[in-house]
């Protein structure tokens, strides 16, 4: 296995105060692998990405969420696919759909060939009242 494990698991309850993705991303930059259980090309991705999270020239933190149990980090980003790849970086992020999933590709991603890649601001987070009262209106 891994001599260190330097990924971060991420949740509803822990995204934004570790990523602080909405406000400016202080904390650095985070490439974060949005995933099921059930999803083969995760399992797959999975070696390569704690071996990309620990090369001495990534900058970036690489990260998981499981929106099996994160529903509001899949609906936030509008999570539809597993595995999703989001790179985020100063309130912006950006979709990685490449393709190619080794370390090589995913490095290179995330320190340049993001800025080829069309950004979007970073959603801020729905408040708890926001969130009940979305849940309230699907109900009905």
């Amino acid at each position: 296995m891994y001599k260190e494990k330097k990924t971060v698991s991420l949740d509803d309850s822990n995204f934004e105060h570790d990523t602080q993705a909405s406000s400016g991303a202080t904390t650095g930059d985070w490439f974060v692998l949005f995933y099921t259980n059930e999803c083969k090309v995760s399992m797959l991705i999975e070696p390569t990405w704690e071996q990309a999270s620990l090369r001495p020239d990534n900058r970036v933190i690489f990260s998981y969420v499981n929106i099996d149990l994160s529903p509001h980090l899949k609906e936030r980003f509008n999570i539809i696919n597993s595995p999703t790849l989001l790179f985020f970086r100063q309130g912006l992020m950006y979709r990685y759909e490449i393709g190619k999933y080794d370390v090589e590709s995913l490095i290179s991603f995330s320190s340049t060939w993001f800025k080829n890649v069309k950004s979007h601001r970073v959603p801020i987070e729905k408040s708890w009242p926001d969130r009940t009262i979305d849940t309230i209106v699907r109900f009905f």
